[in-house]
């Protein structure tokens, strides 16, 4: 094994392309296509002398606008440095002394819960199901204590496949008969066509057990900047928000995710319809060539083959420039 691929190996995320070479197309990271909108470039070069100054700590010109786009009162809406600062935020402001995670599921949960010191109780989702939760999922909830704390994804990472509404709805009422805080990721809902028809961020206003997690990072193409935003109980919100560090999102970040709430409608009318496409082309070119492809509506794709041909398939695109994601973990 080459030292690349001995980095490679170690990859936690995405776009870790700094210790591996010339990189000439980075596929391991989901965002959107159509790369960051003009208006949010020009707006980062226009505000570059705010630097100068210390951002402002309640984001207020970025709280309202987002509060407009979403129709959410700006006080329920917590901004941090990525949507990673607020997941351990979460773990760390509500303390937990257990969590429940589907597997497969992003590493970011238990990165955060295993540096809180957190137990994980984890719940293998039915692979010839293509990984979709289901009552047996909510029958994972009896073993949660009031306080503990359970993650989802939908659409789900690194699977792509979405959850009902109903589901949603039915987890979350659960969730707060029993006084379990239910972390809901909806980071890559923004590629859905049906966006407002699925996401649960108005039900988190009144749920002091329920929170929504969204981000910039993949609707923007800005993993750089680090901005996401958490949405529930505004007292609750306050609670976390007592960890945060001051100032934990920057002037250019902010001035950035404003900018980027004023593109043009278009901007995520094209990326949806481009990944619609795509997603149908590469499919069947997968399965054309004997590898599994699971069903999933987002940005990006899990397909599986043998051990084997996985390896060399990793290995033989980085060579040529092309990073892919592998999801052992």
């Amino acid at each position: 094994m080459s030292h690349t691929d001995c980095k490679a190996d170690n990859m936690l995320h995405g776009g870790e392309i700094y210790a591996l070479g010339e990189i000439r197309q980075d596929f391991s990271v989901n965002i959107n296509p159509l790369g960051v909108p003009e208006e949010v470039l020009n707006a980062i070069r226009a505000g570059l002398l705010n630097v100068e100054c210390y951002p402002d700590r309640d984001c207020m010109s970025l709280r309202e606008a987002l509060s407009i786009r979403l129709e959410l009162p700006g006080e329920n809406i917590l901004f941090g440095n990525g949507a990673s600062e607020l997941i351990m935020l979460l773990v760390l402001g509500l303390r937990p002394k257990k969590a429940l995670l589907p597997v497969p599921s992003f590493s970011g949960y238990e990165h955060a819960l295993r540096g809180a010191g957190v137990p994980i109780d984890y719940f293998f989702l039915n692979k010839n199901a293509g990984f979709q939760p289901d009552e047996g999922f909510l029958e994972a909830l009896v073993h949660l204590s009031a306080g503990d704390m359970l993650f989802l994804c939908s659409p789900a990472n690194p699977v792509g496949n979405t959850l009902s509404k109903a589901f949603l709805t039915e987890l979350a009422e659960e969730c707060r008969s029993r006084q379990i805080c239910f972390v809901l990721d909806e980071c890559f809902i923004g590629f859905l066509p049906d966006e407002e028809m699925r996401t649960m961020r108005q039900e988190a206003v009144g749920n002091p057990y329920l929170f929504v997690l969204d981000a910039f990072t993949k609707r923007y193409a800005c993993p750089g900047l680090r901005l996401g935003y958490l949405m529930g109980d505004r007292e609750r919100l306050t609670e976390i928000a007592r960890l945060q560090p001051e100032w934990s999102v920057s002037a250019l970040a902010q001035i950035a995710g404003t900018a980027a709430l004023h593109a043009p409608v278009s901007y995520l009318e094209d990326a949806r319809l481009l990944i619609t496409t795509e997603r149908e082309y590469l499919t069947k070119s997968l399965t054309d060539l004997g590898f599994i492809v699971y069903p999933g509506e987002a940005n990006y794709m899990l397909f599986e083959a043998t051990d084997a041909v996985r390896c060399e398939i990793f290995s033989a695109l980085l060579k040529e420039g092309f990073l892919i994601r592998r999801c052992a973990n």
